[in-house]
């Protein structure tokens, strides 16, 4: 296949069903106009559904098990003690890096796992949010003066969404107008053979306002309508930049989708009850390790809902061996994890996957969670709540729904046809093979 320049636009948290609403509800003009005559498909997440486990999916065009991330954040390796991940734990090059490799020129903003972004780079790259300032989040210290210029910000402050949803919703306005002052100044200077650009105010507003969105709330929804439709006009506009250039194949995706959270559910705290996990009260969100008892503990959970099991060699001081003593505990929890059960009588948890069976292979699979659970109709999964409780009120008011992913283009040919049909993995390999890699 020739290459072509490829231009991605990340959409993070851009619901496949709410967005075949508005845009059918007139909310999305610039983003119905690009794609009348294209292609809208819904794709699948990937396991599990966390940020920067899905982008780094679509930027290798690999699963996790092959390029390493499980989540915004891992147990360190040979402690028990919590670690963030970031780009220096991908362990397979990335579109970015493959085409700086073959000379050509890349423009990549924001995209989860992509801090810190490495110097060899061949272009302006600006990392995530993870990064404690802009002069850490880029490639090259020369980008910061611009980025200051043009009142560019690596997040909204989610901070303020409880107590002033308002100014959130303003706030995130900003953040999004300064990204695209940026990123316009950016191809001012060249076109580039690939851009990447990331937006994370649509999952930012997901997270704190979901509810409020799904509710219709007379006081909040058109403040949230607004930031879709200042969404719409930004990426209507860049697009159309981007397709000036002959030869350029747009695609524009997200992640995962959103669905409504009314209660957390403490998986650290039901492996307590079950016997799975033995520490001393006093773990937090920022410390589940806080008290564990390795010697004791058969299994523990990280957010969203990944379970370990103790590992003899894996953890330290782990009990649990390989055999067939393993396999009766994974079905143990599995089938326990399905029958727990809420308030009102309803499973608080879906679907439980396989390690196994979602990793099959790859140079992390020692790395993999040994399960994975998926949250029922809504319940948030997190390895612990911020109370410790089993139960609990949700942190937030929508958490990731991985069946609602998105994938469109003017080009009808450059996303799948079937509803459902392809992943992120797939949606990377086709980025891969429109820049000839």
């Amino acid at each position: 296949m020739a290459s072509r320049r490829v231009a991605l636009l990340a959409l993070d948290g851009l619901d496949h069903a709410l967005f075949t609403r508005l845009r059918a509800g007139g909310a999305l003009p610039r983003l119905d106009a690009l794609l009348r005559g294209g292609r809208v498909a819904r794709l699948r997440s990937v396991h599990p559904c966390v940020s920067n486990v899905c982008w780094a999916s679509v930027l290798t065009g690999e699963p996790p098990a092959r390029h390493g991330l499980f989540g915004f954040v891992h147990r360190a390796a040979g402690a028990w003690r919590l670690a963030i991940p970031t780009a220096r734990d991908i362990r397979v090059p990335t579109l970015l890096h493959r085409l700086s490799t073959a000379g050509r020129r890349v423009c990549a903003i924001g995209v989860p796992g992509t801090y810190p972004p490495s110097s060899s780079l061949n272009g302006p790259v600006v990392g995530d949010f993870l990064a404690p300032d802009l002069a850490r989040a880029v490639s090259d210290p020369g980008l910061v003066p611009l980025l200051r210029e043009c009142g560019f910000r690596l997040d909204a402050d989610v901070r303020i969404a409880a107590r002033d949803p308002r100014a959130f919703l303003a706030d995130a306005r900003a953040v999004v107008e300064g990204e695209s002052r940026l990123v316009h100044r950016l191809l001012d200077r060249e076109p580039y053979d690939a851009v990447i650009v990331h937006v994370m105010v649509l999952d930012r507003a997901g997270h704190a306002l979901w509810g409020a969105l799904e509710d219709r709330d007379p006081a909040l929804a058109p403040g949230i309508l607004d930031l879709y439709g200042t969404v719409d006009r930004i990426a209507g506009e860049l697009a159309e930049r981007l397709l000036s250039v002959p030869g350029t194949a747009l695609v524009l995706a997200s992640d995962h989708g959103f669905a409504r959270a009314r209660a957390s559910a403490g998986v650290n705290a039901w492996l307590v009850r079950e016997g799975y996990l033995i520490r001393d009260p006093g773990a937090t969100v920022r410390d589940p390790f806080r008290g564990l008892k390795p010697a004791l503990t058969r299994a523990y959970a990280l957010t969203p809902g990944r379970v370990y099991l103790n590992r003899e060699g894996r953890e330290p001081g782990g009990i649990v061996r390989a055999g067939p003593e393993c396999e009766r505990l994974l079905g143990k929890i599995a089938d326990g994890l399905l029958a727990w059960r809420g308030p009102d009588g309803g499973a608080v948890v879906r679907a439980v996957h396989r390690g196994t069976d979602l990793f099959r292979d790859g140079a992390a699979l020692a790395d993999a969670p040994d399960l994975v659970a998926e949250p029922a109709e809504g319940y948030d999964l997190r390895g612990d709540g911020e109370d410790g409780a089993l139960l609990g009120p949700p942190g937030v008011s929508g958490r990731h729904e991985a069946a609602r992913a998105l994938a469109a283009s003017p080009e009808p040919e450059l996303v799948p046809a079937g509803d459902g049909a392809e992943d992120l993995v797939a949606l990377g390999q086709r980025l891969l093979g429109l820049a000839g890699l």
